[in-house]
């Protein structure tokens, strides 16, 4: 079982910083209201409200193609850059992480949840051509565009991944690539999105990469989903997953943006908060599908999962749900 569903949360929203301004600090403001909706997965949707976007949240200075994993300023190292030592001594690297997902690829598409209706509206909002989806994985963002547009192109570098998107999103044309090797044509395409993918690019080549396959105008869109951290129970479980690196560069972006390089700059962000309803199963093959955990040796990944479960039956309901809160962050940069 897994859906989106009505639940109680607290919406933010993007106050307005000039394009040159100092990132996305401060832009969360605490609304006090709760609001209901359609969903892509039920009819029963999940309560939740898009501002209109009015934020515009730009890189703070520095940041620009150096986020690191830990927020600290080194760019993500493309595979191999690593000393071969550390796989040896069983240390995970961000590239091991973001090569991993194909082991676990059906536990992904069973188990990831998929995006808000207004999220994907919005990204799509004024765009009349051709959509990529880059980093597209099963095609959990590739459906919802696909199901709206029709014109899609999926770019996916896992062969398992890009398998399950062919049967899953069948109207998508999958193709083999990365975000920083496009098999896209000059100008080919009026938005391109990421979605849980952008994290994993080197910043420089993926914006130029970007910027050489948009048509103009053109839109580039970067989307995240979060566990809501104003849940205690969710603090539990992510403490329980481990993933400290991958929490703080998740936490950077949420906090102050993407990093990005030219031609993108100021960007118009939402934040729509919801909740995954799933069940105690669910949620450890939600779990087994993280990257951090896929890398852990066999041992600590049954603990992990132990303790998952545990937490994952100490929140069921009786109809055994388990309700997982998140906020979806979506970024839109438009070039012209």
């Amino acid at each position: 079982m897994s859906h989106l569903s009505p639940g109680a949360v607290t919406w933010r929203r993007a106050s307005r910083l000039p394009a040159h301004g100092a990132g996305c600090d401060g832009l969360a403001q605490e609304v006090g209201r709760s609001l209901s909706g359609s969903s892509p997965a039920t009819s029963a949707g999940p309560q939740r409200r898009r501002w209109p976007p009015s934020g515009v949240c730009a890189p703070r200075p520095g940041s620009v193609g150096t986020r690191s994993p830990q927020g600290q300023g080194s760019t993500v190292q493309v595979a191999g850059l690593l000393p071969r030592r550390w796989h040896d001594e069983g240390m995970s690297t961000s590239d091991d992480r973001a090569l991993s997902f194909g082991a676990a690829a059906e536990a992904y598409d069973r188990a990831r949840p998929s995006y808000p209706d207004e999220v994907v509206d919005w990204l799509l909002d004024g765009v009349d051509g051709p959509v990529a989806d880059v980093g597209a994985g099963t095609g959990k963002l590739t459906s919802s565009l696909a199901a709206r547009h029709g014109d899609v192109v999926a770019v996916e570098p896992d062969a398992q991944m890009r398998e399950i998107l062919q049967a899953t999103v069948p109207g998508a044309d999958a193709r083999d690539g990365t975000a920083e090797h496009l098999p896209l044509g000059a100008g080919s395409t009026s938005l391109l999105t990421m979605a849980q993918a952008w994290h994993w690019v080197d910043v420089p080549r993926a914006s130029a990469e970007a910027a050489r396959v948009l048509a103009r105008p053109g839109r580039l869109g970067l989307v995240w989903n979060y566990r809501s951290p104003a849940d205690p129970w969710v603090s539990r479980l992510s403490a329980a997953l481990g993933g400290a690196d991958s929490a703080g560069q998740m936490d950077g972006i949420r906090d102050d943006g993407p990093a990005v390089a030219a031609p993108f700059s100021s960007c118009d962000r939402i934040v729509v908060a919801w909740n995954h309803l799933i069940d105690v199963d669910s949620l450890v093959t939600l779990a087994a599908s993280r990257s951090y955990v896929i890398v852990r040796p066999e041992h600590e990944r049954e603990q992990v999962l132990g303790a998952v479960r545990a937490l994952g039956q100490e929140r069921a309901d009786v109809d055994g749900s388990v309700r997982l809160p998140y906020e979806t962050y979506a970024f839109r940069y438009d070039v012209t």
